[in-house]
Parts: C-alpha cells; structure tokens; sequence
C-alpha cells in the first residue's frame, strides 16, 4: 500500500471523482482517506507510486517511510478494533 500527505482536499475529492471511471482510475486501484493527527492521508492499495502521482500530484504528496509506518500501523489497530467489535456483536 501506498500512503500520500493531502496537501488540498477539495482538489483531491475533485480529482477523485473527475477521474472515477477512467482505466488508470485511482478509485478503480481503491484508496482510503484517513485524517489522523490533524492531517490528511491517502491510502492507495497496489504500488504503482508512479500512476497515482500523474493523476493526483497537485493534490497530494509523497510521505517518507517512518510517517507510513505509522500511518499504516494506525489503519490496522483500528481495523482490528474494528474486527473485535463486530465479534462481540455477532460472537
């Protein structure tokens, strides 16, 4: 997975909707938004970095590989929370 800075969310949810459809679609790769510590993420599954900066890169920006770590590590405590809710509510 790959995880972007939103420097403009209206530019991006712009862009994202703009280009839903298209064959090299962010949307179509499936993406996440994600605000954490008073900012915004992008979470974009597949690893083509490349693809995804042409279509967004006035929107977004690369972030180094501690601040995805810790991005990533955020989305999966919650996911896992996630999980044990739904356990407890089915279980």
């Amino acid at each position: 997975m790959m995880v972007f800075l939103v420097k403009d969310k209206g530019k991006l949810d712009e862009l994202l909707k703009e280009n839903a459809y298209t064959e090299d679609s962010v949307a179509r790769m499936g993406y996440n938004v994600k605000e954490m510590d008073g900012r915004v993420y992008l979470v974009v599954e597949g690893n083509e970095e490349e693809k995804v900066m042409a279509a967004l890169g006035n929107a977004i920006e690369r972030v180094d590989e501690e601040e995805r770590e810790r991005v990533m590590a955020k989305l999966k405590e919650e996911e896992e929370s996630a999980v044990a809710g739904f356990g407890g509510i089915f279980g």
